[in-house]
């Protein structure tokens, strides 16, 4: 496979960093797998931590939103963009480039060597029409892109406080004030003392006075790399249905869903049809009391918990940014 690889995705406080994500699992691998340079395109917020132990080159390209920036002659081009289409991705093509296209909905027509669906239970044939006869489709958490720590920590044990429930928040790299604060309301009102671990990067006076007034112990760690080392400690999570759920499935954690886009209901239909999360609902239909009532019911039911581990832990093994890379090779 060529020593060259370009990635085109965004980190903003709107689409999150879902899209990043998953482009670092490839990168991480390409770099210091296989020593395939990579290079990132994009508009990137708060983004450095996640670069910091990759030696990717990052080109951000601002407020504006189009391709003509990338460099000339690359081999391969990895786009992870709802905004980018069959348009663009054929100029591209045009330039002798090989693209590999990241989407998660069905919806709309791509010219791509190879097209990434991780969605669970995504089909090859939801593509066709959409897609070049030739184009090869790789659908479902076989081809989940994680990074190497949670391969590493897959077959490791938990490390929870044994006295009281840990709960891990992790509802993605958005602003969810509104979401967030019902949540930790809704978790004051539980008569049973809990470790809470919130991930967020809100800033909300109202969320910050529920975690003061709080009678659990409520951790607020900046954002990190250590993900997995974090939900190896928790019992539960409270997450959205993106890709961070395949994060949570590689290590058998047990999940509450909230949707907070229309992309995640698939993921979460099927995660909830296969046993190996539960949900909660959507972020507009979240409140205290759909918390509260939820927790009340779940944190007693310590063998619908046991069988949402197992059933999480087999439907993602860790490995699919290896078999991305055979499927690149086989395609040159």
């Amino acid at each position: 496979m060529s020593q060259e690889v370009i990635f085109r995705c965004d980190k903003t406080n709107e689409i999150g960093g879902g899209h990043l994500l998953r482009c670092l699992a490839l990168a991480e691998y390409f770099e210091k797998e296989k020593n395939i340079e990579c290079v990132f395109l994009g508009k990137f917020i708060r983004h450095e931590i996640f670069f910091q132990e990759l030696e990717s080159k990052i080109i951000d390209i601002g407020s504006k939103n189009h391709i003509n920036k990338i460099p000339k002659d690359p081999k391969w081009i990895v786009i992870d963009h709802y905004g980018i289409g069959f348009e663009e991705e054929s100029k591209l093509k045009k330039s002798g480039a090989k693209i590999v296209v990241i989407d998660d909905m069905p919806n709309r027509k791509h010219n791509a060597d190879i097209l990434i669906d991780q969605t669970l239970n995504r089909k090859e044939d939801e593509y066709y029409g959409l897609v070049a006869k030739e184009t090869r489709i790789l659908t479902g958490t076989d081809y989940a892109m994680l990074r190497s720590q949670f391969r590493k920590l897959r077959n490791s044990s938990r490390v929870s406080d044994n006295k009281n429930t840990t709960i891990l928040i992790s509802l993605g790299l958005t602003q969810l004030a509104n979401i967030e604060e019902s949540v930790i309301a809704g978790l004051n009102r539980i008569n049973k003392e809990l470790n809470i671990i919130l991930l967020s990067e809100t800033k909300s006076h109202c969320l910050e006075k529920l975690i003061d007034s709080s009678q659990h112990d409520i951790r607020r760690p900046q954002i990190s790399n250590n993900i997995a080392s974090l939900l190896l400690q928790s019992d539960f999570v409270i997450g959205a249905a993106g890709n961070s759920s395949w994060e949570r499935c590689c290590l058998g954690a047990p999940t509450g869903l909230i949707i907070l886009a229309d992309n995640q209901r698939d993921n979460a239909e099927a995660l909830s049809h296969e046993g190996a999360a539960d949900i909660i609902g959507y972020g507009s239909e979240i409140s205290d009391e759909v918390i509260y009532q939820y927790f009340s019911s779940v944190l007693k039911n310590n063998s619908k918990l046991k069988r949402m581990e197992g059933n999480a832990y087999n439907l993602c093994d860790g490995k699919g940014v290896e078999r991305i890379y055979n499927a690149m090779c086989e395609a040159n």
